[in-house]
């Protein structure tokens, strides 16, 4: 693959290869109403459907909406039915939609496997208690809204299994769901529950010694970012932005759908084997506080690093705005 600058002047660059293979879908009809319905409900009602439809190992439910970035990506919406084809290409994998037949790469960590926990859109999984505050008491959700997250101390996930949290007005109260002897879950030892939506239901109807009854799932306001720029990396065209002591930024738009930022080492800076080395840490390294890596190029020297670029205008020291000379970082 190659990055290109506003003069056109080619640069080398090594980008993560990918099989760009896809087998042709059968269109699969959706159930009337399914737009409607909950997810776990579109899973039963999309196995059903149709004796060819896919096994419920390969039924996964999108969480969030996303609009291709390439011709072979899949566009789909929250709450959309999906058939993994081919999970066998990292964090992209093949999909195809159940109600409209298409197919195409769809980022995985945008997706949960149907009629499970992880699907259920009150579900955030490892979250923290100050974290699951800060967003319940967002403008977006009233007195009511909920969230189920898992125990925090591992050490006690044996016995305490989950904690629901729910916004009560101005503050967000906690409550441990345990496991009992049985198998049986309990926030309250005097009712008890096969599965944690079976809880979920009997507190949605009433409070039952709660705050209040549980409302709405917590409104999932920040949408994550797909691991790296698609399944295969292609051409970026840059325009430069900063000079830095380590040496230049370059931000630009690659395949015409997405900002990135080019960074480009000065020869001796540093040794391309022990760059690449530590440069396949940082693929692997997700935390919304860490700068998501997309790739880089060691080919020949100067080395290039691409990453979103936002996050260049946010690092210390690295933006001192188009045209200007930045003392370093």
């Amino acid at each position: 693959e190659r990055l290109i600058n506003n003069n056109n002047s080619a640069l080398n660059c090594v980008a993560p290869s990918a099989v760009a293979a896809a087998s042709s879908a059968a269109t699969a009809a959706a159930p009337a109403g399914a737009a409607e319905s909950s997810p776990r409900q579109q899973a039963a009602a999309a196995v059903a459907a149709s004796a060819a439809s896919p096994g419920k190992a390969n039924l996964f439910v999108a969480m969030y909406n996303y609009e291709a970035r390439t011709e072979e990506d899949l566009s789909f919406n929250k709450d959309e039915m999906l058939e993994v084809v081919d999970s066998g290409q990292g964090p992209w994998w093949m999909a195809r939609g159940l109600t409209t037949g298409r197919q195409g790469y769809v980022p995985s960590n945008f997706l949960a496997q149907a009629e499970t926990i992880d699907s259920e859109p009150w579900f955030f999984g490892q979250l923290t208690r100050m974290d699951a505050q800060i967003l319940l008491l967002r403008t977006e959700n009233r007195v009511g809204s909920f969230l189920v997250r898992n125990c925090e101390n591992r050490s006690s996930r044996r016995h305490h299994a989950y904690s629901l949290s729910v916004r009560d007005h101005s503050v967000v109260k906690h409550y441990r769901i345990r496991r009992h002897e049985s198998g049986l879950l309990f926030i309250s030892r005097h009712v008890k529950f096969r599965t944690v939506p079976d809880l979920i239901a009997h507190y949605s109807a009433e409070s039952n010694g709660l705050c209040t009854r549980l409302v709405a799932p917590c409104v999932r306001s920040n949408v994550p970012e797909p691991i790296g720029l698609s399944y295969d990396t292609v051409d970026i065209c840059a325009i430069w932005l900063a000079r830095a002591s380590f040496g230049e930024v370059w931000e630009g738009v690659w395949n015409s759908t997405t900002r990135v930022a080019v960074k480009t080492l000065k020869p001796g800076t540093m040794d391309a084997k022990d760059f690449l080395r530590e440069a396949q840490t940082m693929k692997r390294l997700r935390h919304p506080n860490l700068i998501q890596l997309y790739a880089v190029c060691t080919q020949d020297e100067p080395i290039y690093i691409c990453h979103r670029a936002d996050e260049a205008r946010q690092s210390i020291g690295l933006f001192a705005g188009p045209g200007r000379p930045e003392p370093g970082c």
